[in-house]
C-alpha cells in the first residue's frame, strides 16, 4: 500500500542531547526503549525547500538510524537524559499517512520477512494490572489517549514526565498511561507496586518485558487501547524519554479531527537493515533479505487515528514477529 506524505508543523517533538534526568550509575534496564533526547520550541510555521521537501514536520529529531550502523551512535544511545538544555540539529522529518481503505494491509516487503514464530505465538494476551480508570467512559470525552513505554525499573523517567509535561493529564480530555510488562524483580515490582498505589497509571500487561519484546510491548499497547479506550479519536504512541509538547499536539489533533486510516510521526524512508553484528540493530539476510526497510514510522513517537488501532492488532498478530517493532507496526503492517 502505497503512503502519502505530508508536511506538519515542527516542535511537537524536538531531540537533543540532553534531557529530563542527570546521569546515573547502576545496572543496565531490564527494557532499553529508544534513547533520544527531548526539548520542545514549538513553531507552526511550514516551509519549502526549494527542491519541494517540506522543511517544517510533526517531528523534528535526529534518531538512531537501523539503517547506518556506528559505534558512536550505540554509545549515545546508552547515555541517560541529563537536566541540560543544549542548541539542537534538527533535520527535516516528513508525516506518513495512510489513505483511507476498508482494512490495514502489508506491505509487499512482508514476503522478504522469513520467520517460523508469528506474533501470537510469542504474545499471552491480557493484562495482570490493567488500571481501566486511565480512560474513563471507554474515552468517549477524550481527544487524544497517551500510552507511553516504560521499562520496570525506570521509575525517575516515569516521575519526570509526572512532575513535567505529564501534568496535562489532570484535564479531562487526554488520558495518559505508561505500559510495562512482567518483571522477575521482586524489588522493582515493588516500586510499581507502590507508585500505582499513589497515581495509578501504570498498566501492566502479561508478556516478559525486555528489549527484544518491545513488539510485544507495542502489541500490548494496541490491546489496551482497543479494550479499554476504543473512542478515544486518537492514541500517541510514545517512550519515557521524551518529551511530548501537548499544547502542540492537541493543536494538529484538532486540525487533523476528521482524518481516518492514519499514522503521523518521523518517516524513514529507504533505511537499509543493519548488517553489522555488533549492532543491537543487527538484521540478518535469512531474518529479511532486501536491502532496505519499506517506509516506517520511528518508534519514539507516532500518533494513530482511532480506527488504526484494532485493525493493526488484529493483523500484527497473524505476523511474522520481527524485534524491530516501529519497522513492523508502521512499516511492514500499515
Amino acid at each position: 500500500m502505497s503512503m502519502k506524505y505530508v508536511a506538519e508543523p515542527q516542535g511537537l517533538l524536538t531531540l537533543p542531547k540532553g534531557g529530563l534526568l542527570s546521569p546515573e550509575g547502576g545496572n543496565e534496564p531490564e527494557d532499553k526503549n529508544s534513547k533520544a533526547r527531548v526539548n520542545t520550541e514549538p513553531s507552526s510555521e511550514v516551509k519549502e525547500q526549494k527542491n519541494g521537501e517540506s522543511k517544517g514536520s510533526l517531528v523534528t529529531a535526529p534518531q538512531p538510524n537501523k539503517g547506518k550502523d556506528s559505534t558512536s551512535q550505540n554509545s549515545s544511545d546508552a547515555k541517560k537524559l541529563t537536566g541540560q538544555t543544549p542548541e539542537t540539529k534538527k533535520e527535516t522529518v516528513a508525516v506518513a499517512k495512510v489513505p483511507s481503505i476498508p482494512k490495514v494491509s502489508l506491505s509487499a516487503s512482508i514476503n522478504y520477512l522469513k520467520g517460523k514464530i508469528m506474533v501470537e505465538d510469542k504474545y499471552e494476551k491480557g493484562f495482570s494490572t490493567p488500571q481501566e480508570e486511565v480512560c474513563p467512559n471507554n474515552g468517549r470525552d477524550l481527544k487524544v489517549l497517551i500510552l507511553i513505554t516504560t521499562a520496570p525499573d525506570h521509575e525517575k523517567h516515569r516521575n519526570a514526565i509526572r512532575m513535567t509535561w505529564g501534568h496535562f493529564a489532570l484535564r479531562k480530555d487526554i488520558a495518559l498511561g505508561f505500559m510495562v510488562g512482567r518483571t522477575s524483580r521482586g524489588d522493582v515490582q515493588s516500586v510499581i507496586d507502590k507508585e500505582n498505589e499513589r497515581y495509578g497509571d501504570i498498566i501492566e500487561a502479561n508478556f516478559v518485558d525486555h528489549y527484544s519484546n518491545l513488539t510485544l510491548k507495542t502489541v500490548a499497547m494496541l490491546e489496551w487501547a482497543k479494550t479499554y479506550c476504543s473512542e478515544a479519536p486518537f492514541v500517541l504512541k510514545t517512550d519515557d524519554d521524551m518529551f511530548i509538547n501537548v499544547p502542540l499536539l492537541l493543536a494538529f489533533i484538532h486540525v487533523k479531527k476528521n482524518d481516518k486510516n492514519a499514522m503521523y510521526g518521523r518517516l524513514a524512508k529507504g533505511w537499509k537493515p543493519v548488517r553489522n553484528k555488533k549492532s543491537k540493530y543487527f538484521v540478518d539476510t535469512s531474518t529479511y533479505s532486501r536491502i532496505r526497510y519499506p517506509d516506517f514510522l520511528t518508534g519514539p513517537a507516532y500518533l494513530l487515528t482511532n480506527d488504526v488501532i484494532e485493525k493493526s492488532y488484529n493483523k500484527l498478530l497473524s505476523t511474522v514477529f520481527f524485534f524491530l517493532e516501529d519497522v513492523l507496526v508502521t512499516g511492514f503492517v500499515k
